[in-house]
């Protein structure tokens, strides 16, 4: 399993960046605090956060997601990403078509193009040439545009006029797939492409599962050079930019030793420098002991690079506050490191995108799920913005959201220092009515405004520091909300946060709406999450739990109970039963139990199975080679290969080093090794 290319929601063309996007729908008090790279305390003195000038939305009854923004030399904005439906009156080719559009400063929507066939594309990037051309670079399913598609997918490239007029596209692949996720256009007007390739593109040999590219064209479409990055491993670009004399800068993320950068953990993000020419300088790696990705890149008017990501450890002598953290860090043309700062809650916290202000503040832009440095979450996640000076310190935070999901994807800095933020909502966004499950967004701030609180939320405790995580403090003992007995036995919930505590024995409970918590004692249960990021709790019967829809936590008990994930990234956390885990749809994480003999089914996604030993044993019965991945307690080391119990034909089963101690059965999976990083983790 690897953190992949910068795309979000429903992408089935070209991986998630997230793979635990936690449903930690909880609020936690922030860090009031910062390290710098050698660990010295940073002081945080927060400003009034900004106030939103307009928000759009551009979707259909569908699926629409807004990716990337840019500036166009009129002072024009520039949005791309995808689409499932007819967005703005054109006709959708197949399944996502990719979209470009374009806004007037005052959020006036000029025209809208859909590149598409009858697969699947995505937009991921824009730039502006120095002429006013706008490009858009993403990845295709199909003949693009006359182009013939020699592969599943293949990065493409393409050309618009400010007035919609489409002038030429290309596409790069190689025999397998291939996506790109990032632009820039060069000080002598060359238009730089990157992002992954799993084959041998433009002639340049691949070195392992997949590596980053870099591509340079000219602005008549005409390619000048490519370049791999790539080790043995996972290696993909997420983003580019520009220097101020004109070097180019690449970041992403990798599964190796990177151009002789040794791995510090299971992934790092990573930052290289390239001359026009195609000839490389430097590299760098930014890791902790756990995963790490680079989503994005900006440059400073005095030359400083920033680079974001999410982190899933201790950076540069900062302590990890949850699970995925948002970090930025500022390195010197020469590869020099001056700081880095984590932004994180309990919960996910990731940084996408970048952009340089006109003052030469830095903003940066993503998604949380907690109480982001102390302003309120409004539901199962929000997107968030925040402002740091040059040397590190941070100015404001400020949230958009609704009580569904949201996440920033893309910022742009327009020609008169306003600040454009984009990407995708579940809800009504700022007045905006939603056409249809999600729909793009694009907001253009007000700098140095009052931020409106958002509403309180309930407050619960998980522990994420242990292993498995578990539910502390005091535990609801009251059912919250207006909550209805429409039967006896059956507690139904609100489009509202709630709390619902069965107290008999054979209950149903259903959440509905909103991210609520769901708990039963005794007896034979069904607990239903409905939508929102729900935190379902078995007892000890025989429960069923279903989270549903977005991101759920599910608690098994002390029965032979059922956990299934449905939709999202959730996870869940096994009893002292014999139980059966099942992920489903999205990026799960699955932690098997100590007692009983559980079946862990991640489903789709990159899936992470952990095995813990003790009394019981783990199954895996569909795990992933390449996309999934099992984490261990301690090291490999602890553990060795034995032989497979009676009753599996097939797999390969994991002892407690020593000892005939059986921690986990991976049925359907042979000829492994413990020190195989594509497989194995360790916690």
């Amino acid at each position: 399993m690897a953190p992949l290319e910068g795309d979000t929601l429903m992408n089935n063309t070209s991986e998630i960046s997230d793979i635990f996007e936690s449903s930690d729908s909880q609020n936690f008090m922030p860090s009031q605090g910062f390290s710098g790279v050698e660990g010295e305390p940073v002081a945080v003195q927060m400003s009034a956060p900004p106030e939103f000038a307009w928000t759009r939305l551009l979707g259909t009854s569908a699926w629409d997601v807004a990716l990337a923004l840019t500036t166009g030399s009129d002072g024009s904005i520039y949005v791309a990403g995808k689409t499932w439906g007819d967005l703005d009156g054109q006709t959708n080719s197949g399944l996502y078509d990719a979209f470009i559009t374009r806004f007037q400063p005052d959020g006036t929507k000029a025209w809208t193009r859909l590149l598409g066939t009858h697969r699947t594309e995505d937009a991921s990037a824009l730039t502006t040439g120095l002429d006013g051309s706008i490009y858009v670079a993403g990845s295709t399913g199909g003949d693009l545009d006359g182009q013939t598609n020699n592969a599943e997918f293949e990065a493409f490239i393409s050309r618009f006029q400010p007035d919609g007029t489409q002038d030429w596209t290309r596409l790069l692949g190689s025999s397998s797939f291939d996506g790109a996720h990032a632009l820039t256009t060069g000080s002598d007007g060359s238009i730089y492409v990157a992002g992954y390739t799993a084959g041998d593109l433009d002639v340049q040999t691949n070195s392992g599962e997949r590596d980053a590219f870099i591509s340079r064209f000219q602005p008549d479409g005409t390619q000048d050079w490519t370049r791999l990055l790539g080790t043995s491993g996972w290696d993909g670009a997420n983003a580019l930019t520009t220097g101020s004399d004109g070097s180019i800068y690449v970041a992403g993320y990798t599964y190796g030793d990177l151009n002789g950068q040794t791995l510090r953990g299971l992934s790092d993000a990573f930052i290289s420098r390239f001359q026009p020419d195609g000839t490389q300088d430097w590299t760098r790696l930014l890791g902790s002991s756990g995963w790490g990705v680079a989503s994005a890149l900006t440059t400073a008017g005095d030359g400083s690079i920033y680079v974001g990501g999410w982190t899933w450890g201790n950076l540069d002598g900062q302590t990890h506050s949850g699970r995925e953290d948002a970090f930025i860090s500022r390195f010197q043309p020469d590869g020099t490191q001056d700081w880095t700062r984590l932004l994180g809650t309990r919960g996910s916290d990731r940084a996408n995108a970048l952009t340089t202000g006109s003052d030469g503040s830095i903003y940066v832009a993503g998604y949380t799920n907690g109480d982001l440095d102390g302003q309120t979450n409004s539901g199962g996640g929000d997107a968030f913005i925040s402002r740091f000076q040059p040397d590190g310190t941070q100015d404001w935070t400020r949230l958009l959201g609704t009580h569904r999901t949201e996440d920033a994807s893309a910022l742009t800095t327009g020609s008169d220092g306003s600040i454009y933020v984009g990407g995708w909502t579940a809800g009504d966004l700022d007045g905006q009515t939603n056409s249809g499950m999600t729909d793009a967004f694009i907001s253009r701030l007000i700098v140095d405004g009052t931020d409106t609180p958002g509403r309180p939320e309930i407050h619960q405790v998980i522990n994420w520091d242990s292993f498995p995580p578990q539910i502390t403090g005091v535990l609801p003992t009251e059912n919250q909300g207006s909550i209805t007995q429409p039967l006896p036995n059956q507690w139904f919930g609100t489009d509202h946060h709630d709390v619902i505590i069965g107290t008999a024995s054979d209950e149903t409970l259903l959440g509905f709406q909103g991210d609520d918590w769901l708990q039963v004692s005794q007896g034979d249960n069904t607990l239903f999450g409905g939508q929102g990021n729900d935190i379902l709790v078995a007892g000890q019967g025989d429960d069923i739990l279903w989270g549903n829809k977005d991101d759920d936590i599910l608690f098994g008990g002390d029965g032979n109970d059922s956990l299934y994930g449905g939709q999202g990234n959730d996870t869940l956390v096994a009893g002292n039963g014999n139980q059966i885990l099942f992920g489903d749809q999205g990026n799960d994480i699955l932690f098997g139990g100590t007692q009983g003999v559980d079946t862990l089914v991640g489903g789709e996604g990159n899936d992470t199975l952990v095995m813990l030993p003790g009394e019981g044993y783990s199954i895996v019965t569909d795990f992933q080679v390449n996309q999934d991945m099992v984490v261990l307690l301690g090291s490999p080391d602890d553990y060795e290969i034995g032989s497979l119990p009676s009753g599996f034909h097939s797999g390969t089963a994991i002892y407690v080093a020593g000892s005939d101690q059986l921690v986990g059965v991976l049925e359907g999976v042979t000829n492994v090794s413990l020190e195989d990083g594509n497989i194995f983790g360790w916690g």
